[in-house]
């Protein structure tokens, strides 16, 4: 089994998966994806609970973390490693930044500007997920941030910044050397057809940015 990399992250999507999404995180986490989003905006939050506890147990496995998008009272609930927060719902709540540490969570901001980094920072996330990078299906319409954005989150907030959007094998290496800790993807591990495969790619260009 490959070692566990933080730094490749599932955004799950259990709509877009053409296997059970337990059965697809249980192989991806196997093949080496160290970081995953629980990301399943329409469940309702008992529902939401029971997923969480199943993939957290998956995750132990493989020492793989779990972060819950949105629910702190689920990622509570599980002992996740961390709460990711849409900007919309940290804007409308910024303490429930102070309650998941509280919880001993760790938080994420979802941003697209500076200016909405320096909130969550002030507020004392202690990492951003920054996106769309690249053009993607999931945001038709919305005009990607670039990596010159990720280089400055980075060298102005000196955060752990994720990024996500259009990402896969052929450029996540990009993303990296603009000073990434990590890369998200969704539809890419979700849908390929050999994600053993596609994760591996992943992983050679993550660990060697520069080659």
């Amino acid at each position: 089994m490959p070692a566990c990399e933080t730094r490749l992250a599932l955004i799950t999507d259990r709509l877009v998966c053409p296997e059970p999404l337990l059965d697809r995180v249980a192989r991806l986490l196997a093949a080496g994806v160290g970081t995953v989003i629980l990301r399943e905006k329409d469940l309702p939050e008992p529902e939401l609970l029971t997923l969480a506890g199943k993939i957290q147990k998956i995750a132990s496995l493989t020492g793989a973390r779990l972060i819950v998008n949105s629910s702190l009272t689920v990622a509570a609930a599980v002992n996740a490693y961390g709460l990711q927060l849409p900007f919309a719902a940290f804007n409308a709540n910024p303490q429930l930044i102070a309650l998941a540490r509280a919880k001993n969570l760790l938080t994420s901001v979802s941003v697209h500007s500076l200016p909405e980094a320096a909130l969550a920072i002030k507020a004392g996330a202690d990492g951003l997920l920054a996106g769309p990078i690249f053009p993607t299906d999931c945001k038709p319409g919305r005009e990607p941030l670039n990596l010159t954005f990720v280089a400055e989150l980075v060298a102005v907030f000196k955060k752990p910044v994720f990024v996500v959007g259009g990402l896969g094998p052929d450029n996540v290496a990009l993303a990296r050397q603009a000073g990434a800790a990590g890369v998200a993807l969704r539809s890419g591990l979700l849908t390929a057809p050999d994600p053993e495969q596609y994760v591996h790619k992943c992983l050679l260009a993550i660990n060697n940015p520069f080659k």
